[in-house]
Parts: C-alpha cells; structure tokens; sequence
C-alpha cells in the first residue's frame, strides 16, 4: 500500500450565498456570485443577476459573452428589466439588479459614471434598484458608482 502524505491541504472556498436562501448585503457576498459565473479564462462578458425584497439571490443568473462594447451593459440592465416585468419570478419581488463588466486588458474609465446614471435610470424604469455595477479589470474590482459620488445600495443585513 503506498504511503499517504499528511501534508495534504484542504483549499478553502469563499462561501457563495445561496440563491432565495441567503442574503447578499455587500460587495464581497455579490463578487463570489460574480466569480464563480465568469468564464476561465475570463472574456469581455457582462453578468447580471436579481435580488430579491430580503436581499437574496432569486432569478436566473445572467452572463453575457462578448460584451466589448462598454454600452453593451445597459443591454443588459434593459433586458434583466423586461425579463423582471411584474414578479416574473414566482411568489419573490424582485427589487434589485447587480451587474460586473468583466475587461480584461481594461479598467473602469470616465464615461462610465454616465453609464452608471443611464443604467440606474433603466433599472428604476422597470421597478429595479441597480444596487451595483462592478468593472473587473487590470486594477482589480471597481466601482463606476464612485464617479458619481452616490452612497452604497447594499440592503442592510
């Protein structure tokens, strides 16, 4: 029988939150949903997904590929928008939208405050909070929200 190495580590995998079960109230709980629907090795892809009124994932799970085109991303607010047309979701109320733009090769950039207002507006129009828009790039995770100065949206736990 061969010999069995106890120098075996265990990798520890960030908690995702589950779907109607747990609530997404930050950034971090948002970006493990995020990460774990990229593609790998990451493209030029958009991803969305629905919170719901408790905060908790509920929906489809939306990627995108393709997306390189940075307006390509109110495409996408616009489309989870109609497709939450009233409660769509059976017995859930869907009130916020989350979104990532994954760039590779790119960061998040000045015209994107005003993505942020026109992807804010769309949501609104079809009764959505868009709680957050990421651009994961060559600096990390951004927040076009920053440009604009407005507060975080993330529901309280």
């Amino acid at each position: 029988m061969p010999a069995h190495s106890s120098s075996h580590r265990v990798r520890r995998v960030p908690s995702v939150p589950r779907a109607g079960v747990d609530p997404i109230t930050s950034a971090v709980d948002a970006l493990a949903v995020v990460t774990m629907a990229l593609s790998s090795p990451p493209g030029n892809e958009t991803v969305a997904f629905y919170l719901d009124d408790a905060g908790c994932g509920a929906g489809p799970l939306l990627v995108v590929a393709d997306t390189v085109d940075h307006d390509a991303m109110l495409d996408v607010v616009d489309l989870m928008g109609r497709m939450a047309a009233p409660n769509a979701i059976v017995d859930r109320t869907l009130t916020g939208l989350v979104v990532a733009s994954c760039r590779p090769g790119g960061r998040r950039e000045a015209a994107d405050a005003l993505r942020w207002r026109r992807a804010s507006d769309l949501a609104d129009q079809h009764c959505l909070t868009l709680v957050e828009w990421f651009v994961l790039g060559v600096a990390g995770v951004e927040y076009p929200r920053e440009l604009t100065r407005e507060p975080e949206r993330w529901l309280a736990a």
